[in-house]
């Protein structure tokens, strides 16, 4: 069995969302449970590179972004040398 997931494991939070409300949300829950927002886009190309570039440990992303979506996103960055620990893909709720 794994052991669990300690937040101390996690310290670096990237967020990509196309809704700014959203965005502004999700980083003040990530913030309020002790975690740090390492950056934020609404972009899945700044959110590729940012994340190649300095690879956060948890990528949390709103599935329409402003130029692609998620899963193109994940497509990518699970292609990497260094893919994220863990992404976090959020319905589109409109």
């Amino acid at each position: 069995m794994n052991a669990p997931m300690e937040k101390e494991n996690f310290k670096n939070v990237f967020i990509a969302s196309g809704d700014p409300d959203t965005m502004q949300e999700m980083c003040a829950h990530t913030e309020d449970i002790g975690l740090s927002v390492s950056g934020t886009t609404s972009s899945a190309k700044e959110a590729f590179c940012q994340s190649v570039k300095c690879p956060p440990d948890i990528i949390i992303a709103d599935y329409v972004l402003s130029d692609g979506d998620a899963l193109e996103l994940c497509q990518r960055l699970k292609n990497t040398d260094s893919p994220p620990v863990t992404v976090i893909l959020l319905p589109y709720i409109n």
